[in-house]
């Protein structure tokens, strides 16, 4: 069955549950009626958008036409608006003259330019309490001092960012989300403390503002519930690739938390469990994926959006 079918048949079962409960008056239910009745039609129409560019594109678009008084919104339906501003999530900053993982500025600077408005970066701790963007310090992963790693381009040619470069790139930038990917599965609790103590230090100083547009992957519940007592993030992941939790768990834990969207690898993506989250209205994002035609597979199946390396918003259209 189509997906995009789908997900309206398990809207409208929610709808009649509701209706069922007693959640929802009386009089919207006669103008719901109304509505199936009357069978509102569906036609295309011309859709102008205004690029930054200052470019116009024009969309054929189907829509169906519903009076606006008539419009029932669950505030849990829908998904964060980060997640509308791409489905791609350039991967440790997207790939950078054919190099993938540099998690530097320069990479971030030039997907930008491609299109690109969601970006995940790796970040750890210098042994003096710099937020490094790094993924780790290799072998042995002993953390350096942040003069010592800003001493050494990266693959001897880019520039060691950290997340302060990234938080005034967003102060600059109002159309861009950076997403955290802060190895927090493999710290200990005062560890993640500090992490997220130093993050929310750099944004006070820098623009405070910029907080409603980090989006933070937590790897577990712990995590989840430790940050919040730092700051509570309006944007959250839960990512699986490092979490002990079962499917069962995972769901009943996103829709006691209201966490919209989920990130997972592939093979952790069977149908079965991509039809419950989708029941719920959770965006599910898989990573990491380069390859065009298994997006397109993948989105026929319900996912969302993808982490990549070398994709481009304009490679395709979602």
């Amino acid at each position: 069955m189509d997906h995009f079918i789908y997900n309206r048949m398990l809207q409208a079962a929610k709808l009649c549950r509701r209706l069922a409960r007693g959640l929802i008056p009386v009089r919207l239910l006669c103008l719901f009626t109304c509505i199936l009745i009357s069978l509102p039609f569906c036609f295309t129409n011309t859709v102008q958008t205004l690029a930054d560019d200052h470019t116009v594109y024009t969309t054929q678009v189907d829509y169906t036409v519903i009076p606006a008084s008539l419009t029932f919104t669950d505030p849990f339906e829908g998904g964060p608006k980060w997640t509308d501003a791409s489905k791609l999530i350039a991967h440790a900053g997207g790939s950078i003259h054919g190099t993938f993982g540099t998690n530097t500025i320069e990479a971030v600077e030039l997907n930008y330019m491609s299109g690109h408005r969601v970006f995940e970066l790796d970040f750890n701790l210098t042994s003096d309490n710099v937020l490094a963007a790094v993924h780790d310090w290799g072998v042995p992963n002993i953390a350096r001092t942040w003069r010592e790693f800003s001493a050494v381009r990266i693959y001897g040619r880019y520039t060691p960012s950290s997340f302060d470069d990234f938080i005034r790139f967003l102060s600059t930038r109002r159309d861009t989300y950076l997403v955290t990917d802060t190895k927090s599965f493999e710290l200990s609790d005062e560890q993640i403390t500090r992490q997220f103590e130093v993050m929310y230090s750099v944004t006070e100083r820098v623009d405070p503002s910029t907080r409603e547009r980090i989006v933070i992957q937590v790897y577990n519940q712990d995590m989840y519930h430790l940050i919040n007592k730092i700051y509570k993030y309006p944007n959250i992941i839960y990512t699986l690739y490092a979490t002990p939790d079962s499917e069962a768990e995972v769901l009943r834990f996103v829709e006691a938390e209201k966490i919209p969207v989920i990130a997972m690898p592939p093979e952790r993506a069977n149908q079965q469990f991509l039809d419950k989250l989708l029941a719920l209205n959770i965006r599910v994002y898989l990573h990491t994926l380069n390859d065009l035609d298994d997006v397109r597979q993948w989105q026929r199946k319900g996912v969302w959006g993808v982490y990549t390396d070398t994709l481009r918003p304009d490679d395709f259209s979602f």
